[in-house]
């Protein structure tokens, strides 16, 4: 998902992705009453992606580039039948804007997602944080508690499996947190990668899936 913000009930959910096969493995977590970034497979930077009123926009219309609107553009595509390629630049759904103005400066969220067909994915983020002080969490939800070990993560749903593992940074902190959001109170968990180092103002994720 990479788009502008068109009405209320859409969610923060910008650079997110979802993945089945056999079973919802990378699933979206979020509901009515959870559209916050914390519930998407994203980047949460700070405190999350730019929140709306309700129904800030009840209709479709033209988004002015550069605008509260413009939350995210896809810059590249391909398909074909050996891969699936998207590049999404979600830095504009960051940071406060006030009287149509940016209150202050975005920071930068480039998402590159490869397809490698038929069960390899590749997810290549580039971060740079605009504000000191502002921590960086690359987020994943699934139905079930995953297994975490040095080896990477694995989640199974059905007779599904994903296997996931971090190549960079090289030195992250893992969690996983049972957790609950929405309407319905849908259990998922929550898994959460968070860079260590001293200067992360500047982060570059690669997973394979």
């Amino acid at each position: 998902t990479c788009g502008d913000y068109y009405a209320g009930h859409q969610h923060l959910d910008q650079n997110s992705f979802i993945i089945s096969k056999s079973g919802d493995l990378a699933i979206d977590a979020g509901e009515y009453g959870a559209k916050d970034t914390l519930f998407h497979n994203t980047i949460l930077i700070g405190s999350g992606q730019r929140p709306y009123g309700n129904d800030a926009r009840t209709r479709f219309g033209v988004t002015l580039p550069g605008s509260e609107f413009d939350t995210g553009e896809v810059l590249a595509f391909e398909e074909n039948k050996h891969f699936t390629y998207v590049l999404g630049d979600a830095s504009n759904a960051y940071g406060p804007f006030r009287g149509g103005r940016r209150a202050k400066k975005a920071p930068t969220f480039l998402r590159r997602f490869l397809f490698l067909k038929p069960d390899i994915f590749v997810i290549d983020d580039l971060v740079r944080i605009a504000e000191s002080g502002d921590e960086i969490r690359w987020l994943l939800h699934s139905h079930n508690e995953p297994s975490i070990s040095d080896k990477g993560i694995l989640i199974e749903h059905n007779p599904g499996q994903l296997a996931c593992r971090t190549l960079l940074p090289r030195r992250v902190n893992v969690t996983s947190t049972r957790d609950s959001g929405g309407r319905k109170n849908r259990d998922h968990y929550r898994i959460e990668i968070t860079p260590e180092g001293d200067d992360l103002r500047e982060v570059r994720f690669l997973h394979v899936f």
